[in-house]
């Protein structure tokens, strides 16, 4: 029997089935033959009624990745650890920072949780793990670290501050992706790409040693993108020949578009309740 691996998007923006709900969030279960991981955690609204539905059993977990430190991802991770309390958390050192969004009509507000900041995070576990670098979070299974930020037409994506004022820009390094070897090449997945989703993409392609990317699986973050950046990011994808892709989440309505008329034979449905299998290399 092949080995394989399974992703299912208990928490995003659209849902689809019966007693399954969407906010706007972000949070996959990830099996594999080793063990399963919580990839974010939604705003933690629905994660638990979504897991519940599907019959997953949230406590059965041994790792718990952060892909950054925003509410729509990390929301549900303080109940999930009263809960959990022996998973391993993984998270860049970045996402414990204090953050804030630019809102219409000026000034700022919190886009993160105090649960993070205020040393409740260290408190709710004994299992800490805080990197910059790739780690492999269960076997196979790898945690990109910080990405390296080299094209010049991608930004995070929106107005982040690190200040309450909006006077100190926020890079948010601790943006991370997952991703691990399948049959047919890598599968990526993302959390919100805000170190740009191609930077994310060529990244993973130097850390695989060069296999091709197979799956790319998230949010991209592209909602305020240009029609510049978005050509370019749809070249990226026509030029790593990306077999299937599934954008969600932040991407923005209008670059989803434009990935399924370019690849109307490659794009997926990435909605709550969804479930991507994945045969892995032998």
């Amino acid at each position: 029997m092949n080995a394989k691996t399974s992703v299912t998007l208990l928490a995003e923006n659209t849902a689809r089935g019966r007693g399954i709900l969407g906010e706007h969030g972000l949070a996959y279960w990830i099996t594999t033959p080793e063990g399963q991981l919580l990839f974010d955690t939604g705003q933690g609204h629905v994660l638990r009624r979504n897991a519940e539905t599907l019959g997953i059993e949230l406590a059965e977990a041994e790792a718990i990745v952060l892909s950054h430190g925003h509410y729509d991802h990390v929301g549900g991770l303080e109940a999930e650890l009263e809960r959990s309390p022996e998973a391993v958390v993984y998270l860049h050192p970045a996402a414990m920072q204090e953050r804030f969004i630019g809102v219409c009509g000026g000034g700022t507000q919190a886009v993160n949780e105090a649960f993070l900041y205020t040393g409740r995070l260290e408190r709710g576990t004994a299992h800490l793990v805080t990197s910059t670098e790739p780690r492999e979070v269960l076997p196979g299974i790898w945690a990109t670290g910080e990405i390296p930020r080299v094209t010049a037409y991608e930004d995070t994506g929106g107005a982040f501050y690190l200040d309450a004022a909006g006077t100190e820009t926020d890079p948010i390094l601790d943006d991370q992706s997952l991703y691990f070897r399948g049959k047919d090449g890598i599968v990526l997945i993302l959390g919100c790409a805000h170190a740009g989703v191609v930077n994310t993409m060529r990244y993973v392609a130097e850390l695989a040693g060069g296999e091709p990317l197979s799956a790319v699986i998230g949010g991209m973050h592209l909602l305020h993108a240009g029609q510049e950046r978005l050509e370019k990011t749809w070249a990226v994808f026509e030029e790593m020949k990306v077999g299937l892709i599934a954008p969600c989440h932040c991407t923005g309505i209008r670059a989803v578009g434009g990935f399924w008329n370019r690849f109307p034979d490659r794009c997926h449905e990435a909605h709550a309740g969804k479930t991507f299998t994945f045969a892995l290399k032998t």
